[in-house]
């Protein structure tokens, strides 16, 4: 297979309509597979769009060579910061005897 790297920067997205069907020697899922887009040359992309038993998508690439991380120097740690979490208005609480519910409200405490 001769592979031809294309200059822009994409990706194959390909979604088989049936689980397993082959075509240019794959077994395509039918959930949507991704292929860099030198995985398949000029004459096999136009026959694989061309079955109408695949779904092919040409899509951005979005790995981390194309967003400008990779060798990227990092300038500062971005610290983790936590939602604040309100505690609730009211509880309710089970008793274990009767296994009826009490509300207790925060007022109650």
């Amino acid at each position: 297979m001769v592979a031809l790297l294309r200059k822009d920067k994409t990706m194959i997205r390909i979604t088989s309509k049936k689980d397993g069907f082959r075509r240019c020697g794959i077994a395509h899922p039918a959930k949507p597979q991704e292929y860099p887009n030198d995985k398949f040359s000029k004459k096999e992309l136009a026959v694989l769009k061309a079955d109408p038993m695949l779904i092919v998508d040409e899509i951005p690439d979005v790995s981390a060579d194309s967003r400008g991380l990779i060798n990227r120097t990092p300038t500062a740690v971005d610290p983790i910061v936590e939602p604040a979490i309100e505690p609730a208005a009211e509880t309710v609480i089970t008793d274990d005897k009767t296994g009826k519910e009490k509300t207790k409200s925060k007022k109650d405490k």
